[in-house]
């Protein structure tokens, strides 16, 4: 009999969704997404609890939040480069052509990003930004440069704290070590090298922390109000009049479906797909019925074969 979670999962955005929602509960409860085999056991029960017939285990969860935390470096990446935006409510992402190439080439993986953008990227940030901001010496690759004396602060703490410990050996690695010792999710007072003041180890993280707790969660709140209400303009003007319809695969729907299309694609683009659409009947109606992404990449074929 194979082992349990050895078959292939399909994460159905449901299932994704939940375990996300389980990653952030147990993050704002220990303060870090370091955990250990049996914290990762405990999070496949959990889902499977909520999906009967669904069969996980630690190894594919744990797989399935290194997969995430990837996509959440990468996209970071993507949306602090220079002439890229980001509409978090929308969770959709405009950039240049060119710079979409860019990408791209370097990683397939942008290619999703450009379609798709980042589901679940409000949280992801929470955990995974908060986790290593909140690792002493540890620093975030997206985070601004520290001033030689923020290096020299953080420094001075690093070592009051490893003397507070009898000098014992502390390992900066995320996630090393698999030992079942249970995570500490209290605050303990520390004294630092200087005899002049005492305080909390991560008091001003711990601040810093509830603040992206409480963003994480009134962007989640906004989001779910976006997706359960209709705005009153639209209500309004579908209860007043509405444009008409254009024909099924006529050339008025393909320009449509191209025009939304706007800040995505090139304007040489753009003219060699209008030439098309409205030149081949068969390959407009292609058109409109290719997906998004399809879309984009036979429009760029038209330009450069």
């Amino acid at each position: 009999m194979a082992p349990k979670g050895d078959g292939i999962v399909e994460w159905t955005d449901e299932l994704e969704s939940a375990f996300v929602d389980i990653l952030v509960d147990k993050f704002q409860r220990t303060h870090t997404s370091s955990w250990r085999m049996k914290d990762w056991e405990q999070i496949s029960k959990e889902l499977e609890e909520k999906f009967p017939g669904v069969i996980l285990g630690g190894d594919k969860v744990k797989t399935k939040a290194q997969r995430m935390k990837t996509q959440y470096t990468q996209f970071t990446e993507l949306i602090q480069h220079t002439g890229v935006g980001w509409d978090g409510p929308t969770n959709t992402v405009k950039a240049n052509p060119d710079i979409w190439d860019k990408f791209i080439k370097r990683n397939s993986n942008f290619r999703t990003f450009r379609s798709k953008g980042c589901k679940h990227y409000e949280a992801l940030k929470l955990i995974y930004k908060t986790s290593s901001a909140t690792g002493g010496l540890r620093i975030s690759s997206t985070d601004p440069p520290h001033s030689p004396r923020s290096y020299e602060r953080i420094e001075e703490e690093f070592l009051a704290l490893r003397n507070s410990r009898g000098k014992e050996a502390i390992d900066l690695a995320e996630g090393s070590g698999d030992s079942d010792d249970p995570i500490d999710e209290a605050e303990e007072p520390v004294v630092t090298g200087s005899r002049r003041r005492v305080r909390k180890r991560g008091s001003s993280n711990k601040s810093q922390l509830q603040e992206l707790i409480d963003l994480y969660k009134e962007s989640k709140v906004k989001k779910d109000k976006a997706k359960n209400s209709t705005p009153p303009e639209s209500k309004k003007s579908k209860s007043v009049t509405s444009p008409e319809k254009p024909a099924q695969n006529s050339i008025g729907e393909a320009m449509v479906i191209l025009n939304q299309m706007r800040g995505t694609i090139s304007v040489r683009e753009y003219l060699a797909g209008t030439a098309r659409i409205t030149e081949d009947e068969r390959w407009r109606q292609a058109f409109v019925w290719m997906y998004e992404e399809a879309r984009r990449e036979w429009l760029h074929n038209l330009v450069h074969p």
